[in-house]
């Protein structure tokens, strides 16, 4: 960063949050509109530097303004790593939030959500795709697996990972009784965005298979039951995985069928965790399940649920410094699940 060319201007939509921790206070710089997708914590006194950034001062200029102590200029070099981030991340008046917004407005405009997964997790190619499903379900035998659940819980796993995972995914998905249903509740983990407990979209959902279509009529129904506003929140669904890799094991068991999808991310629960608390306590949670008990009753729809969850994430892939293959036996102890052979 030239210490002459002006710093870009700090957004003035943005949010500044203060949050104590320890004893230590806080800001908390946030984007209400959803540009910019993290939240960025920064000691309070920097705030006074964050002001300063109106698109003309330099990093040579902030230097002379923020004189220490001692009255030298401002060593601005720790600075620059923290301006590039905030650019990156999309918190500057500069090209790139310009064109991360002109990208985000278009998408929010569209009626439909597209895969992100293809050609990653799956095939992009329709016919492809369909083999390769095919292959996963048959991968046990339906005739063993009782199809009378109407609620299943499902891995968001990659599909090309192998046998195991193909397994698990059929499996789940041949214990559904899908006879007459007309609506698939789909709860997925959201691992990128945290605004609520649950997250809808409006949005149909595109895989290469077909066009999935939200049941907007339903979360019109829900809204109208429930007591707090429904968070409907594109941003959080446009770059999920969870809710997705549902799609095609469904859109594949029900290709000949008219079903329509309640897509809904779910936020963490760390906090009931943390209080040692039960979901079912809080209003907020079973105000919710509540609402969308009554709205499916109430427009007479017959539905199954989808749980997209993973119930642990260990090993090294996952940061632990551990290989995650030794403690399968105490998990699955803990579970009651056998171990794989």
């Amino acid at each position: 960063m030239n210490l002459e060319q002006p710093i870009f201007a700090l957004r003035k939509d943005l949010l500044f949050s203060p949050v104590e921790e320890d004893g230590q206070k806080f800001m908390v710089l946030s984007d209400p509109n959803g540009y910019a997708k993290q939240a960025i914590s920064f000691p309070e006194q920097m705030v006074s530097v964050f002001l300063l950034l109106d698109g003309k001062v330099s990093l040579k200029d902030l230097g002379k303004m923020l004189i220490t102590e001692s009255g030298e200029d401002y060593d601005t070099t720790p600075l620059v790593n923290l301006f590039e981030f905030l650019d990156y991340a999309g918190y500057m008046e500069s090209p790139r939030y310009f064109e991360l917004k002109e990208d985000i407005d278009s998408y929010l405009k569209s009626p439909v959500r597209p895969p992100i997964c293809a050609p990653g997790s799956y095939s992009d190619n329709r016919e492809l795709l369909v083999d390769e499903i095919s292959r996963i379900m048959n991968s046990v035998d339906s005739d063993t697996i009782e199809n009378k659940s109407s609620v299943i819980i499902s891995p968001h796993l990659d599909y090309r990972t192998g046998k195991e995972t193909h397994e698990v995914y059929a499996s789940a998905y041949h214990s559904l009784d899908i006879e007459d249903v007309d609506t698939v509740v789909i709860l997925g983990t959201s691992h990128f965005v945290d605004n609520g407990l649950f997250m809808l979209s409006e949005k149909d959902f595109e895989t290469p298979l077909a066009v999935a279509e939200t049941d907007r009529e339903l979360i019109r129904k829900i809204t109208e039951l429930s007591d707090k506003e429904l968070i409907i929140d594109e941003i959080a669904h446009r770059s999920e995985h969870s809710v997705e890799l549902q799609l095609l094991p469904i859109q594949y068991l029900m290709k000949d069928r008219d079903f329509k999808i309640l897509p809904i991310l779910t936020g963490s629960f760390y906090k009931y965790v943390v209080d040692g608390t039960q979901p079912k306590d809080d209003p907020e949670f079973s105000g919710f399940i509540v609402a969308l008990t009554k709205a499916l009753e109430s427009l007479n729809r017959k539905a199954i649920f989808i749980a997209a969850a993973d119930f642990a994430h260990i090993g090294r892939k996952f940061e632990d410094p551990f290989d995650a293959e030794p403690e399968l036996d105490k998990l699955n102890a803990n579970s009651g699940t056998p171990s794989p052979p």
